[in-house]
């Protein structure tokens, strides 16, 4: 991710994941915001997979994004580049580096989450079930909390979920 803010040559920064496709005209959704005072935000989170177990799991990532304004990688994250780079980019990580980031990035300003939906790929959810993977993301997510090594959450996580 640092790597490729400090090749990039533009005013804003947009992080988004490989299997992950952006909204429509997410580039004039990012200015606008911007011009309305953001320093950064990210979209709502939405997958290819269809369901109800699925909706769920969307439904309760956008009310988490919502209210306690934690996001993740994978609803695309956006931020000024002069602000990125004063803050010191993303932290060297193997997981949570999006939400550290984030969290640094709303000491700045104002972090928007945008209505319009980032569509990931559920294939991690394919490979190993809807309910386990949650379980699993919410579980790295609480031990990091509570001050669980993030190098031994990354072991981890990679070596229970296939597809990562």
């Amino acid at each position: 991710l640092n790597r490729g803010a400090a090749e990039a040559g533009g005013q804003v920064l947009f992080f988004l994941h490989a299997d992950a496709i952006p909204p429509g005209r997410f580039p004039d959704l990012l200015r606008a915001s911007l011009a309305r005072g953001a320093v950064g935000g990210a979209f709502s989170f939405g997958t290819d997979l269809a369901g109800p177990s699925m909706r769920i799991v969307t439904f309760g990532a956008n009310i988490r994004a919502r209210l306690l304004g934690i996001v993740f990688g994978d609803q695309g994250i956006f931020v000024r580049s002069d602000l990125f780079r004063r803050i010191g980019g993303f932290p060297d990580l193997p997981v949570m580096e999006d939400r550290e980031f984030v969290r640094e990035l709303k000491r700045h300003g104002r972090f928007v989450i945008l209505p319009e939906r980032v569509v990931s790929s559920a294939r991690k959810w394919r490979a190993n079930g809807v309910w386990r993977v949650t379980l699993m993301n919410q579980v790295v997510m609480w031990l990091y909390l509570i001050g669980v090594n993030a190098d031994r959450l990354g072991t981890w996580y990679r070596e229970k979920l296939k597809g990562n």
